[in-house]
């Protein structure tokens, strides 16, 4: 089991390399996902071996929670309704 203080500075330190990898991104043009694999495979258990899949069986459940709540609000955010619409009356005739 992960102690509470230990999930909250492993997300953070996630977090904190994301903006790092959008800076580097922007800055030399290398794909941030890229960079975000090789992280993980890095704190993983090939090398480091921060992250273990036995002691990330408890918190998985809430991290896909979250990143479900991110992807649904970005994609809320930039609908556009007008076009949904026209869709769905072509798609119902």
């Amino acid at each position: 089991m992960v102690d509470v203080s230990t999930a909250f500075i492993a997300f953070s330190v996630v977090i904190l390399f994301g903006f790092f990898a959008e800076f580097i991104f922007h800055r030399f043009h290398i794909p941030d996902v890229l960079l975000l694999i090789f992280f993980g495979i890095l704190m993983g258990r090939d090398c480091l071996g921060y992250f273990l899949p036995p002691s990330l069986k408890s918190t998985a459940p809430i991290f896909t929670t979250f990143a479900l709540l991110f992807l649904l609000f970005e994609a809320h955010s930039t609908l556009t309704w007008s076009p949904s619409f026209g869709a769905l009356a072509r798609a119902l005739r």
